[in-house]
């Protein structure tokens, strides 16, 4: 019989849900150390680096790391663990620019702008919330029995903050004046705040872990202690996990990741959790969860958690791409992802180990190699019933630089764990690559045999095929866009 061809275009992430038989066959089954392109395709994540070649002064984890006044700062317990410091990174070591506060703190921040200048503001569960200027820090007194706020956020010439159920916020433009003479006020809700975050429309939402309240008015002049108005879905978010990406909200809830937006009525909300198809695995890290942040130029959220694993969701405008699996070596605990004074991208995050790395940097992770691997969905050709001999794989791949990549097929549903590979080919990928068909990527010696980049013979048969590529040297990161299949029709099954 003559050989056919179909090509299949990857994308789609990670599905630990859909039935092998039924998956979409470009999603992946397995997968580590990849992200879902927002062009289609996946490739290796990028690496991260030290920030600072020098650990920041003290001992244990970071307790927060902020972008303020084109300058990094970080928060760490002093030696002895008695109380805490803040660090300014001078670009080669750390100054410390505040001693005495109170330790193992889990800090938040915001820049504002409440009177001509924009100053840094914050709040830890252990101290008064603060504000730094750049050179002066002030304590923040609201006058709250234990006044330890938790969470922050400026919203409308108001700082607030909440204190386990009840939410404080400043008077108008008076950042630091909680005094209701001048209309700083309280409001309760009716389950511990969780964090706050600005929504479409002007309304500022309070979160619980078990409910959403939402805030509508101008200021304090025109919203009462009974404008905050609870959300009727019942659905609140994790701590850390609250983030922006655009217009919309993410976060994760009990039920999953949820994307929060507003419809054409002003103060409609409606929800809608995303993350069906890793559901189960996610739901088993939610006592875990450590820090979130955004990638602009990816179009991506970012779950992390404390056992250095992560999840990378990638959104192409306001549907979900896919999300794929990601392990550091040093787990993300505190990140801030923002801009430089350039106006480039910049996500720092702090670990256990006392530095702070800047993400998105790099092949390695510090040095590192990036061990990365994704197995395809199962493929079956368009035809489920009918036996296959496949005679080759053809890539649309591509890197940067050489790198080596291997790739394995496979004929039977689970037949292979993950680690370590055996039975690979390798790709060894080199230049920038080019779009399937318009050009060959080079060449490598497999054998006495010379073998183009980007295909692969497939001696094998069965009803379906998986492709598992696999990764681990030091080198450039590579981009499979899709796969054709070049293979012969056997007999259908009876």
């Amino acid at each position: 019989m003559p050989v056919k061809t179909k090509y299949y275009p990857l994308g789609g992430g990670l599905d630990l849900k859909t039935p092998a038989v039924l998956m979409d066959p470009g999603k992946l089954i397995q997968s580590q150390n990849v992200e879902q392109k927002l062009s289609g395709g996946y490739a290796r994540i990028a690496g991260y680096e030290k920030f600072d070649t020098n650990e920041v002064p003290g001992e244990g984890a970071l307790l927060g790391v902020w972008y303020f006044n084109n300058k990094v700062y970080a928060f760490r317990n002093a030696v002895g663990g008695a109380t805490a410091e803040m660090h300014e990174s001078v670009g080669s070591g750390w100054t410390t620019k505040k001693t005495g506060l109170a330790p193992d703190g889990d800090y938040e921040f915001v820049n504002y702008n409440f009177a001509g200048a924009y100053k840094m503001y914050g709040a830890s569960g252990t101290h008064k919330a603060f504000e730094w200027d750049a050179t002066t820090w002030t304590d923040i007194t609201t006058g709250m029995t234990t006044d330890t706020p938790e969470h922050i956020i400026a919203h409308k010439k108001h700082l607030f903050l909440s204190f386990d159920y009840s939410v404080q916020h400043s008077s108008l433009g008076l950042p630091t004046t909680f005094s209701p003479i001048t209309g700083a006020a309280e409001m309760t809700v009716e389950d511990g705040v969780t964090g706050f975050m600005q929504l479409s429309g002007g309304v500022l939402g309070v979160f619980g872990r078990n409910s959403t309240n939402l805030l509508q008015g101008s200021s304090s002049a025109d919203w009462t202690n009974t404008a905050l108005v609870e959300h009727g879905n019942k659905i609140g978010a994790i701590s850390g996990t609250l983030q922006q990406l655009g217009s919309r909200v993410k976060y994760l809830d009990d039920r999953g990741v949820v994307d929060f937006y507003t419809s054409q009525n002003f103060g409609d909300f409606a929800d809608a959790t995303i993350s069906h198809d890793i559901q189960e695995l996610l739901l088993s890290k939610k006592g875990i969860v450590s820090a979130s942040c955004i990638v602009r130029e990816k179009s991506q959220y970012r779950l992390f958690f404390s056992d250095g694993t992560g999840l990378y969701f990638t959104f192409r405008g306001s549907k979900l791409a896919g999300v794929t699996r990601v392990v550091f070596p040093d787990p993300v605990k505190r990140v801030v992802s923002t801009e430089d004074g350039s106006g480039n991208e910049l996500i720092l995050f702090g670990s256990d180990s006392g530095y702070v790395y800047k993400m998105e940097s790099g092949d390695t992770f510090d040095g590192a190699a990036i061990t990365s691997y994704m197995r395809v969905a199962y493929n079956h050709l368009g035809s489920p019933r009918q036996r296959k001999r496949f005679r080759r794989a053809v890539f649309d791949i591509k890197a940067t630089a050489a790198v080596a990549l291997r790739v394995k097929p496979d004929f039977k549903f689970g037949s292979d764990g993950i680690i370590p590979p055996v039975g690979f080919t390798d790709l060894a990928v080199g230049g920038l690559g080019s779009q399937l068909g318009s050009g060959l990527l080079g060449s490598f010696t497999l054998g006495a045999a010379y073998i183009l980049e980007g295909q692969v013979d497939l001696p094998g048969h069965g009803d379906y095929v998986s492709l598992f590529f696999y990764s681990d040297a030091i080198g450039s990161a590579w981009e499979v866009d899709g796969v054709l299949f070049e293979f012969i029709p056997g007999r259908g099954r009876r």
